[in-house]
């Protein structure tokens, strides 16, 4: 059995993250289901709607979504804007850090390149995992808010729900494409976690704040998260060209990685 996993790099990494990926599952099925179950008291409150009326609508409508104060705004506000975006950022930037640049450091890439696998085919079977990864959160991510409003009475589009997890794993595999990339270029985690992390963070801010100033929206469209939620798919549905354009960004830096990965002295122990 050791030995299938040692030349499968593919189901080696999916069985090496198997706990962690379960601990960030039930986190985020806990967290969503928690976000839920407030709706009926806290997204239906006359106060809140007040509250929201008070704010510059150019706020409003990027940190939330917009006025209404349905059940998709109130999750928009709660848990798509800003929460579960943060935590598939998290999750890839730590798996991606790790996925070189750790094993490097460890001694443990030499053992697994002295199996018959040349660097591409390993790198590429630690990014298919990283795809399986992310679509699995993304599924915690829609059964717990698709069974959570059912628990509560409230109506949700079942398509509109699976759409903006759709939206959520495609940003997921952008960040975790980025994190592989770099550790690949790098051979170094915490430069692989400060780059995406930094990125991130940047990118978030350029999409939030951009709107706000005629002279700075257009680059609003540098930003990733804009291609995730631009287009509000909680309310609208996805858009493939937006789920494309994170998919091919994520394939550029794989590319970009492999091609460096290739040539790049390894550090050995």
């Amino acid at each position: 059995m050791d030995n299938i996993f040692l030349r499968n790099v593919f189901l080696k990494t999916l069985n090496d993250n198997r706990f962690s990926l379960l601990w960030w599952s039930i986190g985020i099925i806990l967290f969503n289901l928690m976000v839920v179950a407030f709706y009926p008291s806290f997204g239906n409150n006359v106060g809140y709607e007040q509250l929201l009326q008070s704010l510059p609508p150019d706020l409003v409508k990027v940190f939330l979504g917009g006025f209404d104060t349905g059940p998709e705004v109130y999750l928009n506000g709660n848990l798509y804007f800003l929460v579960l975006p943060f935590i598939f950022l998290a999750f890839n930037m730590f798996f991606g850090s790790e996925t070189i640049a750790k094993e490097e450091k460890t001694g443990s890439l030499d053992l697994v390149l002295s199996a018959p696998i040349s660097r591409w085919k390993l790198l590429l079977e630690k990014f298919g995992a990283m795809i399986v990864l992310n679509i699995i959160l993304g599924f915690a991510s829609f059964i717990s808010v698709y069974l959570g409003a059912i628990a509560i009475n409230t109506t949700l589009n079942t398509w509109n729900v699976l759409s903006v997890s759709i939206s959520l794993i495609g940003l997921g595999i952008f960040f975790g494409g980025l994190a592989i990339s770099i550790s690949a270029i790098t051979g170094n985690r915490q430069a692989s976690l400060g780059i995406t992390g930094a990125v991130g963070v940047g990118a978030y801010l350029l999409n939030s704040l951009a709107p706000l100033s005629s002279n700075y929206s257009l680059y609003q469209k540098f930003s990733p998260f804009y291609y995730y939620i631009n287009n509000d798919p909680l309310l609208n549905g996805l858009k493939i060209e937006d789920f494309s354009v994170l998919i091919i960004f994520a394939i550029i830096f794989l590319v970009i990685g492999l091609i460096i990965f290739q040539r790049r002295d390894l550090v050995t122990n």
